[in-house]
Order: structure tokens, then C-alpha cells, then sequence
């Protein structure tokens, strides 16, 4: 059975004065949609939140009760776009039973990759901000790890030669392999693969995952 969808990120984002009608969760949705495409179009520091409430169609004292300032509406775009990544890997993942490693991995990848593709320009905008390295890159922790959560659900049956320990590390570093080159494709990174298409980063990162893995558990 298919996972159940999350609610959209605004939700429960901890960046927004949580809204409590459906319509006024319904003008946050147009305030987060409009912020991204505003802040792709100027930029993190050229944009004012009049610049939003023009976009959204949503009065600017509407938007400044849902968030207290510029840096939490990036945040809650950041999380929102994070969130999209997680939906589409728990709806793949959740609750199946791969035959093989190569096939979860690819599932994994080509599903990562295809989310990724479709908010590429946010993505690339949002990963190459001044400040990620600091509070923007916290903001998609959370979701990181509940993705992460749901590879090593899917991987551990089938790594059941390795001790316990190993088979912790291998789902690590295999997840690793995968998300470097996707984040790399994602920040546009000069290192080869921004040449590459989002399903040939997909394709070759997860034949280099799952080589390590079996290369790993045939040695054994």
C-alpha cells in the first residue's frame, strides 16, 4: 500500500505562525510559492516581502503574521522543498520488498533525482546561499534523515550476511554515495557532473553504490 502523503511542510514548519483554517493555509501555500519564485528571480537579497505580497496576491500584513522576517520564509521554502524530496522517496519506499540491492538502490536514486530536477533552478538557488552553511543547511536535517530513515528500512534485509555493525555502516555509506552526487548536481558543483543529467547522476551514482555493496557482502 502506497505511504500516506505528509501534510505540506507549512504546516508544521517551526519557521511559520502556524495557520488554523484550510483558508488561511491555503494563502500560506500561495505566500511559499511565490516567495520561491520571486527569490529565483532576484535573488535571497533583492527581494522585500511587497515584492511576495505582489506575487501572491496576499497583503503584506498577512504575510508578516505567518512569518517574522525574510530568513524564516527562506527557510520554510527551503523546507518545503525538502519535504517534496521526502514525499516522493517515502511513496517509492515505504513498505516494499526489493529482490535486490540494485534495484532499491536505482529506485532510491532515480526517485531522489526526478524530485530534485523538478524545483532544479530553487534548488540550485537555495544551496548556493551565503549562509548554508549555517542555519539554511539545518533546516533540511530533519528531512535528510527521515529519507535516510526509510533507505536503511529498505536496504537492511537485504545486507543479512554482514554483522550488524557492518550492515549500519553500509547503509550509510552507500546513502552517502548516492546523495553526494545528487547534492553535487543540485549546487551545480564544477566537478563533472553538472554536465551530466539528472538520471545519468542518478544512474551512475547508484551503480557505484551498489558495487561497493556487493563488492562488500561477495568478500565475505
Amino acid at each position: 500500500m502506497p505511504a500516506k502523503k505528509a501534510k505540506p511542510s507549512f504546516d508544521h514548519s517551526p519557521f511559520v505562525l502556524a495557520p488554523q483554517q484550510a483558508r488561511s493555509r491555503a494563502a500560506l501555500g500561495k505566500i511559499v510559492a511565490a516567495a520561491a519564485t520571486v527569490i529565483g528571480e532576484k535573488g535571497p537579497d533583492g527581494f522585500s516581502m511587497a515584492d511576495v505580497a505582489t506575487a501572491s496576491g496576499v497583503p503584506v500584513a498577512s504575510i508578516y503574521r505567518r512569518f517574522r522576517g525574510k530568513e524564516d520564509l527562506i527557510l520554510a521554502i527551503k523546507l518545503d522543498a525538502t519535504s517534496r524530496i521526502e514525499d516522493a522517496v517515502t511513496e517509492e519506499l515505504s513498505g516494499r520488498t526489493f529482490s535486490d540491492i540494485r534495484n532499491l538502490v536505482s529506485t532510491y536514486a532515480l526517485t531522489t533525482a526526478r524530485a530534485f530536477a523538478r524545483d532544479e533552478a530553487l534548488h540550485h538557488l537555495l544551496f548556493n546561499l551565503p549562509a548554508q552553511s549555517s542555519w539554511l543547511d539545518q533546516a533540511g536535517i530533519e528531512g535528510k534523515l527521515r529519507i535516510f530513515a526509510q533507505y536503511r528500512s529498505a536496504l537492511l534485509p537485504l545486507l543479512l550476511g554482514a554483522t550488524p555493525r557492518r550492515r549500519e555502516l553500509l547503509v550509510q555509506v552507500s546513502f552517502q554515495i548516492v546523495a553526494s552526487g545528487l547534492i553535487s548536481k543540485a549546487r551545480g558543483a564544477a566537478d563533472g557532473s553538472i554536465a551530466l543529467s539528472w538520471s545519468d547522476v542518478a544512474s551512475e551514482f547508484s551503480q557505484a553504490a551498489a558495487s561497493y555493496l556487493e563488492s562488500d557482502l561477495q568478500g565475505r
